[in-house]
This record gives structure tokens, sequence and C-alpha cells, in this order.
């Protein structure tokens, strides 16, 4: 009998998440967002990296080549939810309930600006980067400025809903 290997591949196909080794790098540092720390001590946050999930509510593009993404914030599920046994039918899983809304800009890949598997409403993505705050208003936000991100189009991910009909 042969044991072979799996690769999780771009998307994550595997029990338990399985950050890409770029991915894995930039978040080493990086903070979890955390909206009400990061509104109450802005000078801090705004000072260290930050990591997001999130799910595209909107996507902009800018003029200095960037986009603009409105993301429905998300938790993380360390385990994935998968179909049957064997890895290949696991998908990134976060929580099917929201925590918050954050703006983040970023350079899209050529593969993920345009085409069907393109980043666009529905899509999960992680952001990982520094919050710029707006000097004009104080109660303002801040936006996720991107250096580096991960994307799943809207098919290969789940939200903890599917649970009901998928296994851990």
């Amino acid at each position: 009998m042969t044991l072979g290997c799996h690769s999780p591949g771009p998307y994550g196909y595997a029990v338990d998440y399985a950050p890409l080794p770029e991915e894995a790098e930039a978040a080493s540092a990086a903070l979890d967002f955390d909206p009400v720390m990061a509104e109450r001590d802005p000078k801090t946050w705004s000072a260290r990296s930050v990591s997001v999930f999130g799910v595209v509510e909107e996507r902009i593009e800018l003029q200095n080549g960037k986009t603009q993404l409105t993301l429905d914030l998300r938790t993380l599920s360390k385990r994935n939810l998968c179909d049957e046994e064997g890895e290949q039918t696991c998908r990134v899983t976060v929580s099917a309930k929201s925590y918050g809304e954050l703006s983040a800009t970023a350079k899209l890949s050529e593969a993920d600006d345009s085409g069907r598997d393109s980043l666009k409403a529905g899509s999960l993505v992680r952001v990982v980067g520094r919050l710029v705050y707006s000097n004009q208003q104080k109660s303002a936000p801040p936006t996720l400025n991107a250096s580096f991100y991960r994307h799943w189009p809207h098919r290969e991910f789940v939200t903890t809903a599917a649970r009901d009909y998928l296994m851990r």
C-alpha cells in the first residue's frame, strides 16, 4: 500500500487551516484585528501589522491602481469543514456571523482582478497590513492597507452554517 502526500493547494483543502508559506510569513507578527481595541488605541494599532478574514461586500477600483474592498469581518475556524473523509473535500471555514466591517486597499494580482474566479462580492479574503486612520475625521474607522492578501472564490470556502451538512 502506498500512502500519497496531499498538498492543501491555493484554497487550503485540508482538515486544519493551512496558511501558504508567504501568508505565514506576512502574518507571523500580525495582531488579529479587534475593532473595539483599534478604536480605543489607534496609535498602538497603526504601528503594528494586523490580520483579518472577511467576506467581500463591495469592490471599488481606485485611481492609484489599487482596489478598495469593503469586508464583512469573520472569525477563522482553525478546523475546516469537510464533505466526507479525505482532505480534498475540506474547505476553509469562517464564522457565519460577522463581527464588524472594515475597508481594505490592495493591489490585486492579474488572476484576482478579472475572470471567473476573480475577487468580487462574495469572495473570502485574508488581508494582512497596516491600519491607516483618517486625520480629518476622528470617529472615522481605519482602512487596512494590505501588504499581503489571500483570496478564496465564493465556492472555495464555507461558513460555520454549513456544519449542519458537513463534518469536522
